[in-house]
């Protein structure tokens, strides 16, 4: 991801890695997206953190995907809040890493709710919105070319027509 204005120091401004250990839930941006094993991945200030453990009370305890960084979250459903945070990032975020990953699920959600388009004409067709979402905001990013994402799509595809065939037979 390349920006007009591009300023590598800037990730070091962000509030994850300015205050020292504990920083308040309200000042903490997030938000979830599905991993590529099926599970889910927690993103605050545009780093991944992959689920530690889970506690009884509910609430789950985050750290940082990056080896040797020790960033971590605590998330609480009951209030859908992260309620604290811990460390600092030693690394930036890898926003192409996060542009890529939110390309393939979204290839991947179209080809659920539409499993009987091909999946080469789902991914024309994000490819034509991304490059007009990143058009407008300046950026340039090298989309995936699809023999990178037609495994994402076809497996997809199959757990969506696998879905179809079990509805089928409960019938």
């Amino acid at each position: 991801l390349e920006e007009e204005n591009d300023c590598h120091e800037d990730w070091k401004d962000s509030p994850s890695l300015k205050s020292g250990s504990k920083q308040n839930s309200e000042d903490v941006n997030f938000y979830f997206m599905p991993s590529s094993r099926g599970c889910q991945v927690l993103v605050i200030d545009g780093c991944l953190l992959h689920q530690n453990t889970i506690r009884t009370s509910g609430k789950s305890y985050w750290r940082c995907q990056k080896k040797g960084c020790f960033y971590r979250a605590v998330y609480d459903p009951r209030v859908d809040k992260v309620t604290k945070t811990t460390g600092l990032h030693n690394h930036p975020p890898d926003s192409n890493q996060m542009i890529r990953r939110q390309f393939i699920n979204n290839v991947k959600c179209q080809i659920m709710e539409h499993p009987h388009v091909p999946a080469r004409q789902i991914y024309e067709k994000e490819v034509h919105k991304v490059h007009q979402e990143l058009e407008e905001l300046g950026v340039i990013w090298k989309i995936p070319p699809f023999s990178c994402v037609k495994h994402h799509a076809y497996r997809a595809r199959r757990i969506a027509t696998k879905n179809e065939d079990d509805e089928e037979e409960d019938d």
